[in-house]
Parts: structure tokens; C-alpha cells; sequence
């Protein structure tokens, strides 16, 4: 769908690629999920909590939505060819790549938790009534995306700090 709409405008063979880079991350994805067990994945990422590769519907949705945002807008999305076969590439790595995307099967409302859900429907109400509804779910997308990654951030400067320290039993 990205290919025919804009993808194949800038140059065809690049926007060729992009396509194939995305739709071959979206099979190793599947079959990573497929072929990962259980028991490694709760060691990896926690019981339920996280799952390994952003989700195909996420990296589907981000493309879908700007196809209909580029709908709303008359088609001047369209131009930005280029940005759209960065985004195809990049969207397959953020599938492939080990990095834990919440699941949100163990959600606990807590204070933080309310406040952050709170500011999304606030903003994306806001983004509904002063600009366009179809604002919103790239809205919604992009901060679930970028959630993983600032989680995915903080987790290995985490990890980078420890390795400094020496161990208590050392």
C-alpha cells in the first residue's frame, strides 16, 4: 500500500527496498514469536509485561494512519516520499530489533500511571477538536513507539551505570 502511494514516486528501486526491508522484518518477527519460548521470553523481558520487537499491528498502524492522515490533509503527505522509505526502514529494525515494547497485560494504576494516561487523552482529545480526528492515532502510535524506545534508553543507561560499580561481594 506505502509502495504504490508514495514509495515508488522519489526512486522505485530504493522504494522497492524499503518495502522489502519492512515486510522481511515483519516475517522474522513472526518468527521470532513463534519460535521464542516462554520461559526465555519472561527471563528477557518479564512475565507478560514486555514483548521483544515492536508489534506488526504498531508498525502497521503507524503506516496506515499516515495514509489517512495524507487523505485528510488532500494529499500533501504524499511529497514526502523520502520520509516514508526512512520511516519503512526504520519501522523494520524497531520489529527485529531486542528492544521490549510494553504489552500493557499488567498495567497497575498508580499515580504515574493515571497521570501519563491522562496527558495522552487530554492531548489527543485536543489534537481532535483543533486540528483533525485522524491526528490523533498517529498521535497514539507515535507515543507508544516512543515509549518503548525511552524505556529501551533508560533500561541500558541503567545497565551501562552498573557496570562501573563494583559488585558488594567482590
Amino acid at each position: 500500500l506505502v509502495f504504490r502511494w508514495t514509495l515508488w514516486d522519489w526512486n522505485p528501486t530504493l522504494g522497492l527496498a524499503a518495502g522489502i526491508v519492512y515486510l522481511s522484518a515483519g516475517a522474522i518477527r513472526l518468527a521470532r514469536f513463534n519460535v521464542i519460548s516462554e520461559r526465555e521470553h519472561a527471563v528477557e523481558c518479564g512475565p507478560g509485561k514486555y514483548i521483544l520487537g515492536m508489534p506488526i499491528p504498531t508498525a502497521a498502524g503507524v503506516l496506515i494512519s499516515l495514509v489517512v492522515l495524507n487523505r485528510t490533509l488532500g494529499g500533501q503527505l504524499r511529497e514526502a516520499s523520502l520520509l516514508f522509505m526512512v520511516l519503512c526502514f526504520f519501522l523494520g529494525v524497531l520489529m527485529i530489533a531486542p528492544i521490549p515494547f510494553r504489552s500493557f497485560k499488567d498495567l497497575k494504576l498508580n499515580v504515574r500511571t493515571i497521570s501519563l494516561l491522562s496527558l495522552v487523552l487530554v492531548s489527543s482529545v485536543a489534537l481532535a477538536v483543533y486540528l483533525r480526528p485522524s491526528f490523533v492515532l498517529i498521535w497514539l502510535l507515535g507515543c507508544y513507539v516512543l515509549l518503548g524506545l525511552i524505556e529501551a534508553l533508560i533500561s541500558l543507561s541503567r545497565r551501562l551505570g552498573q557496570m562501573g560499580r563494583p559488585r558488594p561481594d567482590s
